[in-house]
Order: structure tokens, then C-alpha cells, then sequence
């Protein structure tokens, strides 16, 4: 797991120091101490099992996933790693399906996660902004208590047309939106796509409320 400082967090994703009731809600404000991982992806226990059927379902899925090598982890995993290394808190997510469905099973298995973790788990949601049901599902599970919308990844249409009203909805709710980069430079590896830096620095300037967070962003300071 990568670790960041505190911090380095978007706001809204971990508040002040609050004392942590037995059965808090997902919503409720988060410990501001120690070491954050600010990147942790989890799945259901059936797509961990049942790998191979998903490959099948999601072109995404199946370029990251299709090496048996490429680990998966439940939320129990990620609590048994953060407990070994000393991690206090991490923000967790599932996967950018394509299928809305799909993107609901992953988010009520963060909803879940994060509740059964009080303190120990912040949960950004996934949803298909190209579906109808986007906005909606982002409703949703900011209404549950997770804290904004990521890690997601742009297809074949870009930063358009639901995408807009997905950014318009975060940034009303002061919520982050967390997107799938990759540095410019380099060699290829499974997940590393053509997402232009100009692309996102057009929606970010659409959006100047918006928290725009960049996943794996990197390369030349002048590229950024």
C-alpha cells in the first residue's frame, strides 16, 4: 500500500480528530493522525472467488486484472495489512465497472466495510457516469456516508456528457472526485492509458469548485 500524510488528503475525505463511538457511522468525521493510505482498492468476497467470471464482464476489469498474479483483497485483508504495518486509516474503494450494477455491488460492499471499520476505513464510491444511473448512485452512497466518487476510469467518450453532471453534483456537495491517471512518460503495464493531460486539465477548469484528484499522475513537472 502507498502511504501519504494526512495532510496531503482532499478535504471533506478526513475531518478533525473526534472521539470514535462503538457503532459510528460511516459518516462520521475520521481520526486526523498517523499514517493514511489514500489508495486501497477492495472487492467482494465473490469477485475475489470468482475472478474469472468477471473478466468476462468488463474490458477494464479484464486488462487488470486477468494476470492471477494481479492480488485482490477483501476489506478484512486490507485491516489485517493495516494493522501489520501501522497504517491508521484508509481510503477504500471497489472497482469503475461499466455496468451500473456491477458498480452497486462494490459500493454497498464499501458502505458495509466502512461501517463494520469506524475510524479505520473512508469510502469513495463507484459509479458509471455514462449511465443514467450515475448521479444517482453517487446520491446514494454520499447519503450512506461515503465521503465522494473514485477511483474512475475514462472510456472511449471522455470527460462528457454525465461525467459534467457527476462533477457539477460532487462539487455542490463538497465532495472529491477521484480519477484514474497515469504519468505520460514511461513504459507500458497493464492499467496505463491514453488519458491526456490536457483532457483533465480542460474538466478541471469546467469545474473550478470540483476536488479533481489525480491517481498515478506523474512525469515531467511542465507535463502536470
Amino acid at each position: 500500500m502507498s502511504t501519504h500524510p494526512p495532510a496531503a488528503l482532499p478535504a471533506g475525505l478526513l475531518q478533525e480528530p473526534v472521539q470514535q463511538a462503538a457503532g459510528a457511522s460511516c459518516g462520521d468525521a475520521l481520526p486526523f493522525t498517523g499514517i493514511v493510505d489514500a489508495h486501497v482498492h477492495v472487492f467482494p468476497p465473490e469477485i475475489v472467488c470468482e475472478r474469472a467470471a468477471y473478466l468476462k464482464r468488463d474490458a477494464w476489469f479484464r486488462n487488470l486484472y486477468s494476470d492471477p498474479r494481479a492480488r485482490m483483497a477483501s476489506a478484512e485483508d486490507v485491516i489485517r495489512e493495516m494493522d501489520d504495518c501501522g497504517v491508521a486509516t484508509s481510503v477504500v474503494f471497489g472497482f469503475p465497472f461499466a455496468d451500473p450494477g456491477l458498480c452497486r455491488l462494490v459500493n454497498d460492499y464499501v458502505i458495509e466495510a466502512v461501517r463494520a471499520h469506524p475510524g479505520r476505513l473512508a469510502g469513495l464510491a463507484c459509479v458509471a457516469p455514462d449511465s443514467r444511473e450515475g448521479v444517482d448512485e453517487a446520491e446514494r452512497c454520499l447519503d450512506a456516508g461515503l465521503r465522494g466518487c473514485g477511483e474512475l476510469v475514462v472510456r472511449d467518450g471522455g470527460l462528457e456528457g454525465g461525467w459534467h453532471d457527476l462533477a457539477v453534483f460532487l462539487a455542490e456537495r463538497d465532495a472529491p472526485l477521484l480519477l484514474h491517471a497515469n504519468e505520460p512518460v514511461g513504459h507500458l503495464y497493464p492499467g496505463k492509458g491514453r488519458f491526456p493531460v490536457d483532457m483533465f486539465a480542460a474538466f478541471a477548469s469546467a469545474h473550478p469548485d470540483l476536488t479533481l484528484v489525480l491517481a498515478h499522475m506523474g512525469g515531467r513537472p511542465s507535463l502536470l
